[in-house]
């Protein structure tokens, strides 16, 4: 899974969570349209705008023991992002979703968690805007919420151990 899959996916999740505790029963929160007509409830999309690292991956300093071969190590990185999303609400609901959730991310503990659950760290949100959308028979009530979150990834690579090393027609060993 990509790292934008990732966070779409984290994403998702801490949304239906938190709707769902604000009493929103079966929210619709969608991550990715998939050329899928529109829902006929009222929904939440995600639009991930921008997702960019943040400085130098941390990196392990040993390599660990992979089970069932010696001569692989496993290697540990991890690689910090700020990403920032764009959150529609689109339907009868989502004038009433998009405040209740602006006010629970500005002061909701519980909201806080969900998304820490989930590996994503809200660091800021905007106001929400009306947006309303142009149907062909109607307008539609939609509204918008931008969020600016912090998250990071862990990545996995498989290297061959390195035993001993020869200088200078020396053999050094490099364990114990």
């Amino acid at each position: 899974m990509s790292v934008y899959d990732d966070l779409g996916t984290r994403v998702q999740r801490a949304l239906t969570a938190t709707l769902t505790r604000l009493g929103y029963t079966n929210p619709l929160v969608i991550y990715k349209y998939q050329n899928a007509p529109e829902p006929n409830k009222s929904f939440v999309a995600i639009h991930i705008l921008r997702n960019s690292s943040v400085g130098r991956s941390s990196k392990a300093v040993f390599l660990q023991d992979v089970v069932g071969n010696e001569d692989v190590g496993r290697h540990y990185s991890q690689q910090h992002y700020k990403a920032l999303l764009q959150l529609s609400f689109v339907g009868v609901e989502s004038g009433d979703m998009s405040f209740d959730l602006k006010t629970a991310l500005a002061s909701g503990i519980a909201t806080g968690e969900d998304f820490l659950k989930e590996g994503v760290s809200l660091l800021s949100h905007s106001d929400v805007r009306a947006s309303p959308q142009l149907r062909e028979t109607r307008w539609v009530d939609s509204f918008t919420l931008d969020l600016d979150l912090g998250f990071s990834v862990q990545h996995t690579e498989d290297l061959n151990w390195v035993e001993y090393i020869t200088l200078n027609g020396v053999q050094i060993p490099l364990t114990d």
